[in-house]
């Protein structure tokens, strides 16, 4: 596991938390965030889960 006070870890984890926050919210990602693509959105989120399982 990594620890919490790893860079690399904070490095990764915080866009992908932030984004989590907006879709638990309901807000649209797209409208919080107008300057990334939805679909590089949901590959990037994807991508994160496969990292998360593979741990």
């Amino acid at each position: 596991l990594i620890q919490k006070s790893s860079p690399t870890a904070n490095t990764i984890e915080s866009p992908m938390q932030t984004l989590l926050k907006l879709n638990h919210n309901g807000k649209q990602t797209v409208e919080a965030m107008p300057l990334v693509d939805q679909n590089h959105i949901q590959s990037t989120l994807n991508n994160f889960n496969d990292k998360v399982n593979h741990f």
